[in-house]
């Protein structure tokens, strides 16, 4: 354990530039750690370490130079991927690119090693030379005497049409220190010009504090480079981003540290810095360390969230207790733009009182570095939360530490909450460790995820003396990994269940179901002692109370002959049973790598009779250890996880009712089950894409019947940012027009025609009887927001006909709220009625 945290502490030792440079969702970015798992390559020419990553994959890599012109060339490099440049390709040709890095020298007079794009065949050859090579690349020297200086040159080499060499050399620019922060943008001019060029910047830079400034003896400005005429070929082509050292004759060997390499098609490296505190400083603005403002200012954070239109935000924590209450990120962050919320010092901040410390209710694209939670007498410190049709999204905690949590046992203190339709939850390299005091009855939990959550990723993590469940999924929440985690209870005190996974139905029917996807892999499940509770089960799945609805055909509950399959049978006996009664599925549930220290149980069952419900006859566990899978992993969650709403399970499961009435059973516009949108009522209804795309289509059957009043009475909306609201919108009005909509106002759009109602003859509200008409139709809509201007695509078919789109509308560039954007993702999908029957069906 201690060894683990040594290694954390060493990790972070640069976090306040770790992690921040996945700015662009589809752009390749480099950055830490600088390892064989992440995709870096180390290729030597001879025996040598001539660049290192160290310590501990710190978050630096170090380019030795050699006095030995003999003792080799070292090559650092990662693939770039789709973003390769092909071989033969002209310099007319080469796609637009941005390169950022910043190093640090300690002497004058050496000529460093080259950094930039390369092919990976040429990097390193058998003689040091460079004769072969492909490369755009950077290179410096220090200017020496009183300055002190860095010159920074921009080299390239390349071959002509007849395979000669060709190289390109630019002037040097200046950084007046040893700290050298150096931008590039490569791209290409059109006819007539056809060259490519490189624009670079130099600045001095401060690694203290993150700052560049400009070079005072020689002013620093954008100065342009050609690096390729249009009759230059990459006879190799480039297919790399990363490091060669350089060697030489008679200088002593120097060594150069290199960080926060970044490279990216999308566009260059952006990043706001604010600065916050338990109290104000200066001005407490929070433009810098000197002006740092309040952690529980209103006013930064409302900057902070304007700011995120713009660009990512990284807010920087001084080290002090913070105990001013709660910081309710209610509906903050970007889709778009990550904010991090990161200590300066590992574990710097801590945050402790009698009080929630970070809320995330409806946050998106959000992560916590470095915090320390300890002393809180509160339940969930942090957690994360659904708000209407706004989930939380794409939260992440890294590095961070909860301890000492409940004082009594009225507190209950759970110490990371992952609520309600939770989307995307990542908890990495955390220490959880003595939450709830023995005497509890209220069981807290290290991490406590339930209802419909999804997604949810659990890595690197310990987890050491809890009195509840260690970690809990309940209801629904599914796509879970947990993976290369320390479990461990030193006494008897803290023997419970370590990952469990219930349901709890407290009248019949119940309401609560399993989720079905799990990977747990390659784990310590560890009991100290074998004394105190019974519970020593690494794996639990458990129903509290009652059984689900018989017409579900399921049924949770065990008798005699089915715990006798479950304790006694072979893997596929119990598979067959689980799959069938439970819904769980062996095929979808892999627990494998794993190591037990007195484990009662390795994975088990339970019905556990509460609330009334009574048993069928069997109350004790199930030993079903040998039931998991035991390798791979559980499939992908399709974009719509559930798109029909048939009776069997439960239907409605990933389906949401964000305003009005919920919607009714109906028996369906083609044979299958569907649902409808009462008419007494203005609804909204919906779910959560598993992983927004920019180019998305999402199709459905609908019909729209009775209606009061005039206007608007259904639409399809597909959003690409759910915190503004913003999104496109098929609308349907009261005269059978379609179209969409720009705000709140309907836009007719000829090209799809009209439609006609259906009509509910007997007036019991099915429009399936004699004398009734059902008439649907199928609809989709297409977003195009990859590339270029965004734009989205209507159709729609005949009337109860799914054959063919006869009407189309495509091209439209109207949206409500804020328009989109490039790369701009669709998260959701939500069917809106407005006082008027609107029958659903096979939303796929």
């Amino acid at each position: 354990m201690k060894i683990k945290k040594l290694l954390k502490s060493v990790n972070y030792s640069l976090l306040t530039l770790m992690f921040l440079f996945v700015v662009q969702v589809q752009a390749l970015t480099i950055f830490q750690p600088w390892n064989e798992t992440s995709g870096w390559v180390k290729e030597e020419q001879l025996s040598n370490s001539y660049i290192e990553v160290r310590p501990n994959e710190a978050a630096w890599v170090t380019a030795h130079m050699s006095a030995n012109p003999y003792a080799g060339k070292t090559a650092y490099y990662k693939l770039l991927g789709d973003d390769s440049i092909s071989s033969g390709t002209h310099g007319g040709q080469i796609p637009e690119c941005w390169m950022q890095f910043d190093f640090t020298h300690t002497s004058s007079g050496v000529i460093m090693g080259r950094l930039g794009l390369f092919n990976s065949d040429g990097v390193n050859n058998d003689v040091p030379t460079d004769s072969s090579n492909n490369y755009i690349a950077i290179m410096r020297a220090t200017e020496g005497g009183s300055y002190n200086d860095s010159k920074i040159y921009i080299k390239s080499k390349l071959a002509k049409a007849d395979g000669t060499d060709v190289s390109y050399l630019s002037t040097p620019l200046y950084a007046d220190t040893y700290n050298v922060r150096v931008k590039v943008h490569i791209y290409s001019l059109p006819a007539p010009d056809y060259n490519t060029y490189a624009d670079v910047d130099v600045y001095d830079y401060d690694p203290a504090t993150d700052t560049i400034s400009s070079h005072t003896r020689t002013p620093t400005s954008l100065t342009r480079f050609i690096i390729a005429k249009s009759t230059d070929y990459y006879n190799h082509g480039l297919d790399a981003f990363g490091i060669r050292n350089n060697y030489r004759d008679t200088e002593l060997n120097m060594n150069y540290k290199f960080d926060n390499l970044y490279f990216s098609t999308e566009g260059p490296l952006q990043m706001t810095y604010y600065y916050a505190g338990p109290t104000a400083q200066g001005n407490g603005s929070g433009s810098s360390w000197a002006n740092r403002a309040n952690f529980y200012n209103g006013t930064l954070w409302s900057g902070v969230q304007t700011q995120l239109n713009s660009t990512p935000v990284n807010v920087m924590l001084a080290n002090g207790t913070y105990n001013g209450g709660e910081l309710a990120l209610s509906n903050r962050g970007n889709p778009r733009n990550p904010l991090h919320i990161c200590a300066n010092t590992l574990y710097g901040p801590v945050f402790t009182g009698d009080t929630y410390c970070i809320t995330m209710r409806g946050g998106n694209n959000i992560s916590l570095y470095g915090l320390k939670f300890s002393e809180i007498t509160h339940m969930f410190p942090v957690y994360t939360q659904k708000i209407m049709d706004n989930p939380a999204r794409n939260i992440e905690l890294h590095y961070c530490v909860f301890e000492n949590l409940g004082h009594s046992i009225f507190d209950g203190v759970s110490a990371f909450g992952i609520l309600d339709g939770s989307y995307g939850i990542g908890v990495h390299n955390c220490d959880f460790e003595n939450v709830g005091v023995p005497e509890d009855p209220n069981t807290p939990h290290m991490i406590y995820c339930d209802h419909d959550s999804i997604l949810i990723s659990v890595t690197d993590c310990t987890f050491t003396n809890g009195t509840g469940g260690y970690v809990r999924f309940r209801d629904a929440a599914e796509y879970v990994t947990v993976d290369n985690c320390i479990f461990n209870s030193t006494g008897s005190d803290y023997n419970r269940i370590f990952i469990e996974l219930p349901v709890f139905n407290t009248s019949y029917p119940g309401q609560e179901y399993y989720g079905r996807y799990f990977k747990f892999t390659n784990n310590v499940f560890d009991y100290d002692s074998t004394s105190g509770s019974g519970l020593r089960h690494a794996v639990q799945f458990r129903c509290d109370g009652w059984n689900v609805l018989s017409g579900d055909t399921l049924d949770y509950m065990t008798d005699t002959t089915e715990a006798s399959t479950l304790n006694n049978g072979t893997q596929d006996q119990k598979d067959a049973l689980l799959r069938t009664e439970m819904e769980l599925d062996n095929d979808h549930i892999k627990i494998y790598g794993n190591t037990y220290t007195n484990c009662s149980y390795q994975t088990v069952y339970w019905h556990h009779p509460n609330f009334g419900s009574g048993n069928q006859g069997y109350t004790g566990y199930c030993n079903i250890s040998n039931w998991p899978k035991t390798s791979g992993t559980y499939p992908a969650p399709s974009q719509l996880r559930n798109n029909d709403f048939e009776y069997k399970c439960d239907r409605r499961r990933c389906w949401w009712t964000f305003s009005g009435t919920a919607p009714a059973d109906h028996p369906g516009l083609h044979g299958a089950r569907a649902v409808k949108l009462l008419r007494a009522s203005t609804t909204e209804f919906g779910q959560w894409l598993s992983f927004p795309k920019s180019d998305t289509t999402v199709c459905c059957l609908f019909g729209v019947g009775a209606r009061t009043g005039t206007g608007v009475k259904f639409q399809m909306q597909l959003h690409h940012n759910e915190i503004s609201n913003s999104y496109c919108a098929f609308a349907v009005n009261s005269s059978g027009q379609l179209g969409y909509m720009n705000g709140s106002t309907f836009v007719a759009v000829p090209a799809l025609g009209t439609i006609e109602f259906c009509v509910d003859g007997n007036g019991d509200g099915d429009y399936t009887d004699a004398g009734d008409t059902l008439r649907w139709y199928q609809l989709r809509i297409k977003t195009y927001y990859s590339d270029g201007t965004p734009t989205f695509d209507i159709d729609r078919g005949v009337a109860n006909t799914q054959s063919s789109y006869n009407y189309q509308a495509n091209g439209l560039t109207t949206w409500c709220g804020t328009a989109a954007v490039t790369n701009d993702v669709v998260g959701l999908v939500k069917f809106t009625n407005v006082t008027a029957d609107v029958i659903l069906d096979n939303p796929w």
